[in-house]
């Protein structure tokens, strides 16, 4: 499953998540938003905040699996990361 491409950020108004990849987008939105929108109507800062680094968690997540070792201690955190990276890619749980 693909997601929308380019670096996500916050928008100009206080309510979105957008990147900077602009294409097949109408100049009205970017124009207002600042962007291509990822995401509007979030009411908490937190959860822009979160949802605008999404990608870059999801793929440090990623870089880390390639690292871990799968020994017992960290095999519950290696199921964690898994099941995160699982859940981002649309997986159902």
């Amino acid at each position: 499953m693909g997601r929308t491409p380019g670096k996500w950020q916050l928008g100009r108004n206080s309510d979105s998540v957008i990147t900077d990849r602009i294409e097949n987008t109408d100049d009205k939105h970017v124009a207002y938003y600042g962007g291509r929108v990822v995401a509007e109507s979030i009411s908490s800062d937190s959860d822009r905040h979160l949802i605008s680094a999404a990608p870059e968690l999801l793929e440090a997540l990623q870089e880390v699996l390639k690292y871990c070792n799968d020994e017992v201690h960290s095999i519950d955190v290696w199921e964690r990361a898994e099941h995160a990276i699982r859940k981002a890619g649309g997986e159902r749980e």
